[in-house]
This record gives structure tokens, C-alpha cells and sequence, in this order.
């Protein structure tokens, strides 16, 4: 069989795929895999290389997720992970916090008199739930509820419900009304509300 002697380390070896890359028509490159993965990966770690990857990679995503087709790959991906991965999102949220600018929250939790600790607390306590529906959401969609006269924080809502807590004026009878009135529909017409 036919050798070749690599052009750095200096060693002969057999002239196949097994030690040499090939190289389009011209057939196998002059230094061998291992020497060459070496230039490689020390190339790979200087900063020049790992800012130009970045931006061809960056560059690439961008065309490459123009085509409906690839959004729409991208879209079913995704909603299937959190399906099977509820927790991530607030697992990976909490890990990386200064990341998602809870830094940027300081002021609006000082509003409530809660510290990021004490949010960071709450929000492991609900396991990243809404109090009320028990929706798991995104940490930044977590609303923090409290009541209006003494400033106490309550928990952490999702929208919707804390929303509708302030329609009904934070008033415990017009929710036992909406209550009673929800549950005597479904009574009336016999039907099963989960």
C-alpha cells in the first residue's frame, strides 16, 4: 500500500482515510488527521477564530431561519421540549438570573419590599407555578401579587390571575359570588366543571 510522510510531524503512514483527510480531487492532505486536528483546535481557540465562527454561525441561523419551513421546525421542537421539560425553563431562569436581568427587577421587587433572595425563595416554593391555576410559567411572566391596603406580598401569579383578582376588587365576597354563581350554572345544566 501506498504511505505518505506527514508534512509536520515528520511520521509515515498509509496514504487512506483512516490517517489522512481527503481532499476533493487532489486526494489526501499533506499532514495527517491527528496534526492537522491540532492545527485545527488551536486555531479554533484564538479569539479571531471564535469571533468570525460566531458571526458565520449567527449569519447562518439568520438565513437559515427565514424559510417558513425551518420556523415552523423550530416552533414544533420547541413546544414539544417543554412539554416533556416543564421545569427547565424556571430551572435554567433561576441558574442564570443575573443573566435574565432580575438585576433590572431590584427596583420593582424594592417596590413590594421583597429582597432577590426572598423572590428567588418564592418563586422554589411555587415551583415556578401561578398560586392560583397552577400554570407553570416563565419566571418573567411570574407576577408578584400583594394586597393593596397593607402592601403584603400574597405570591406569584400569572397574569390572568392577577388580573382578575383586581377586578373583583380584591373583595373576598365578589369572588364567593362569582363562586357561587359559576357553580350554580354548571349545577343547573348538570355539567362537570375540572
Amino acid at each position: 500500500m501506498e504511505t505518505r510522510k506527514c508534512s509536520k510531524c515528520g511520521e509515515e503512514k498509509l496514504l487512506n482515510k483512516e490517517y489522512f483527510h481527503s481532499w476533493g480531487a487532489h486526494g489526501f492532505h499533506r499532514r495527517c488527521k491527528p496534526c492537522r486536528n491540532e492545527d485545527n483546535q488551536i486555531y479554533r481557540d484564538t479569539p479571531e477564530a471564535k469571533r468570525k465562527a460566531k458571526e458565520t454561525n449567527a449569519k447562518w441561523f439568520k438565513e437559515w431561519y427565514k424559510s417558513p419551513k425551518n420556523r415552523a421546525k423550530v416552533k414544533v421542537h420547541s413546544k414539544k421540549f417543554r412539554k416533556e421539560n416543564p421545569l427547565y425553563a424556571q430551572e435554567h431562569y433561576l441558574a442564570n438570573l443575573d443573566y435574565y436581568g432580575l438585576k433590572s427587577r431590584r427596583n420593582l421587587l424594592k417596590k413590594y419590599g421583597l429582597t432577590v433572595e426572598e423572590y428567588k425563595a418564592l418563586v422554589h416554593k411555587q415551583q415556578g407555578k401561578c398560586r392560583i391555576c397552577g400554570k407553570v410559567l416563565e419566571l418573567k411572566n411570574l407576577v408578584v401579587d400583594h394586597d393593596h391596603a397593607t402592601k403584603l406580598v400574597r405570591g406569584l401569579l400569572c397574569f390572568s390571575c392577577n388580573v382578575a383578582l383586581g377586578l373583583f376588587q380584591e373583595k373576598l365576597d365578589n369572588l364567593k359570588n362569582a363562586v357561587k354563581y359559576m357553580k350554580g350554572f354548571y349545577d343547573k345544566h348538570d355539567l362537570y366543571q375540572h
